[in-house]
């Protein structure tokens, strides 16, 4: 007989050495003590000493938590400006690595992450923020904003005097 706390199961009966006890449906990451006892034909016993094991801790299926709070979503942003990715990522177990458009990023105190954009094109923008723990599990959050097309530079066109014309007097009207 096999027994787990207060659980038991029976043994193979018969005259064999070796016997076997399949238990199942034991909590994962629990540890368990058990013994074995065994009975002959005329009812001599005997008691294993205590036996522990320990099983395996339930594969962690959780992903981390993440949060942007910075750019706001549908942000507008000028041509050339630095956009800053501000937020958090947290998990129940340590690992959790997170990246702002593919670019690594150091976690500091408490999750927290700030990754600066430079050189974006003008136009609406996607920003991609990926967590992912020590077991892979990922969470991925898109952040969309837009960069303002670049002001148009000021054009000038003299239109009087023509160029290479000839000033008579003290003064001239320059038309542009």
């Amino acid at each position: 007989t096999l027994s787990i706390g207060s659980a038991t199961w029976p043994g193979e009966s018969g005259f064999t050495t070796a016997h076997q006890a399949i238990v199942t449906g034991l909590a994962a990451g629990t540890t368990f003590q058990f013994s074995i006892s065994a009975i002959d034909q005329t009812n001599n016993s005997e008691q294993s000493d205590g036996h522990v094991l320990t099983t395996l801790p339930a594969p962690d299926t959780i992903p981390p938590t993440l949060i942007i709070t910075s750019p706001a979503p549908e942000a507008v942003f000028a041509f050339g400006s630095v956009v800053t990715v501000v937020g958090t990522a947290t998990d129940d177990q340590p690992g959790v690595q997170v990246t702002v458009n593919n670019a690594p990023v150091t976690l500091g105190g408490e999750g927290s992450f700030s990754y600066s954009l430079s050189g974006l094109a003008a136009g609406d923008q996607t920003i991609t923020v990926r967590a992912t723990d020590a077991t892979n599990n990922v969470t991925q959050l898109l952040r969309s904003i837009t960069i303002q097309s670049p002001a148009a530079s000021p054009t000038i066109q003299v239109t009087n005097p023509l160029p290479g014309s000839t000033v008579t007097g003290s003064s001239v009207s320059i038309t542009f």
